[in-house]
């Protein structure tokens, strides 16, 4: 794998940036092109770029807009999102109940130092509080934070420990638009990411 940076134009890959045409594919295609390539700059040189379907950003990729570059969503989403950086979670279950203060955990699985991990109980309706950990140690099925819990969490209730799988990205010089006509509810969207 190159440790050069890639730095792909997007007219490469088709788009016309004049508004009209759809350059969904075409954005995608440089997207995943420049993560394959290790990770580098997508360029959006000057123009409005329609696209009409979410944009996936990929780990290690920066969308770099020129002065005057525009995304404009111009479709009606079941999910609601413009452009999406979204990573992953494993969820492995609490062996055991922790209290307040604790800086550890016991979980099935064990984690290394420096992950990320966010730690909540399914005792909730609706959206669940997580706290977002970082590992310090981990020996056997013992985890242990850089710092303490602020709740307790009980195994009666479901509670998990979330290894998350973050992606690096950036948006730069780039307006994000939608059509007038659009449902969308958010225009970018950042789930388990890190490093914006």
């Amino acid at each position: 794998m190159s440790t050069e940076l890639l730095i792909i134009n997007v007219r490469k890959y088709g788009a016309k940036g004049d508004g009209i045409v759809d350059d969904t594919a075409a954005i995608q295609a440089a997207i995943t092109a420049v993560s394959a390539g290790g990770g580098g700059i997508v360029i959006l040189p000057k123009g409005t770029y329609r696209t009409t379907a979410a944009i996936n950003m990929a780990d290690k990729v920066t969308l770099q807009g020129q002065l005057g570059s525009k995304i404009y969503l111009d479709y009606n989403a079941a999910t609601g999102y413009g452009i999406v950086a979204s990573g992953s979670f494993v969820s492995n279950a609490l062996t055991a109940n922790v209290t307040a203060g604790s800086t550890t955990v016991s979980v099935v699985n064990t984690y290394a130092t420096g992950d990320t991990v966010g730690v909540k109980s399914n005792a909730h309706s609706g959206h669940w509080p997580t706290e977002v950990m970082t590992v310090a140690s981990a020996t056997g099925t013992t985890v242990t934070f850089t710092a303490p819990l602020r709740v307790g969490y009980l195994t009666a209730d479901t509670a998990t420990a979330q290894k998350y799988t973050t992606k690096s990205w950036a948006i730069e010089n780039l307006v994000v638009e939608q059509a007038p006509t659009s449902d969308i509810r958010e225009l970018i969207y950042a789930q388990y990411a890190k490093d914006i």
